[in-house]
C-alpha cells in the first residue's frame, strides 16, 4: 500500500511539473515484471532505436508471443521512452514487447516513418528467436498514429519488399484508433503536410485483399 502511496504521489507531481500523460504513467508502472536490452539499434539513424520488454519470473518460453508497439503523436512527437507503461503491461502478461522509435516531421514524411518502421519489423523478426520469441507470432501494434503505421505494414506490401520480407499475411495487428476503419483516410490540416497527399492508396482500408470480409469498427 505504501509503495501505491507513493506512486500515486509522484505521478501527482509528474503532473503537476507539465508532464505528459504517458510520463505520468510511467510513475506508476512497476519495474520488477520485466528485463531486456534498451537503445537497441535497428538502423543507421540516431532515432533508430528500440528497447525490449521481456518478462520476468525465470526462462522466457521459446514459443512467446512478440508485440512490435509504434506510438503516435501525429507524426511529430514521441518517445520510446514515454511507453514504458505499454512494454510492461504485454510483459506482465508473458509477451515480449519491443516498443521503437522511428524518425518523425519535418525531418521525413510518410514515406520515412513508414520505411522505418518496416526496419524496426525487420529486427524484430530477425532477433524475436534470440528473445525466447516465437518468430510465427510476431504482431504489430500502434496507437493513434502508430497504429496507421502498424496497418499500413500488415496490408501493404510496399514497405517489406524492399527489405527483402514476403508478404506477411499472416501478420497481425493491433491498434487504437479509426484511421485504418472503412472510410478512406483524409488527413487532418496539420497531418497533411506530414503525409503530403490525401491519395487513396495511402488509407489502409485500399490494401485490404479482396479475399476479406468488409472491414468494420465499433
Amino acid at each position: 500500500r505504501r509503495l501505491g502511496l507513493i506512486g500515486i504521489g509522484s505521478a501527482i507531481a509528474a503532473l503537476l511539473s507539465g508532464c505528459s500523460g504517458a510520463q505520468v504513467l510511467d510513475h506508476l508502472v512497476a519495474h520488477d515484471t520485466y528485463h531486456g536490452p534498451t537503445g537497441v539499434r535497428y538502423g543507421h539513424d540516431p532515432r533508430h532505436l528500440l528497447d525490449v520488454y521481456q518478462p520476468d519470473g525465470g526462462t522466457v518460453p521459446g514459443n512467446a508471443p512478440v508485440v512490435l508497439f509504434f506510438y503516435g503523436g501525429n507524426w511529430t512527437s514521441g518517445e520510446r521512452a514515454e511507453y514504458r507503461f505499454v512494454g510492461e503491461a504485454l510483459a506482465a502478461n508473458g509477451i515480449i514487447a519491443v516498443v521503437a522509435d522511428y524518425r518523425l516531421s519535418p525531418q521525413v514524411h510518410y514515406e520515412g516513418f513508414l520505411a522505418d518502421c518496416a526496419l524496426a519489423l525487420q529486427w524484430t523478426l530477425a532477433n524475436a528467436a534470440s528473445l525466447g520469441g516465437d518468430p510465427a507470432r510476431v504482431m504489430v501494434m500502434g496507437h493513434s498514429a502508430g497504429a496507421y503505421n502498424a496497418a499500413m505494414l500488415a496490408l501493404d506490401p510496399r514497405w517489406l519488399a524492399p527489405l527483402g520480407l514476403e508478404r506477411l499475411t499472416q501478420l497481425r495487428f493491433e491498434g487504437c484508433k479509426r484511421i485504418y476503419a472503412s472510410q478512406p483516410y483524409v488527413p487532418r490540416p496539420r497531418q497533411q503536410r506530414v503525409v503530403a497527399t490525401t491519395a487513396t492508396p495511402h488509407s489502409p482500408v485500399h490494401c485490404i485483399p479482396q479475399r476479406w470480409p468488409p472491414p468494420h469498427h465499433q
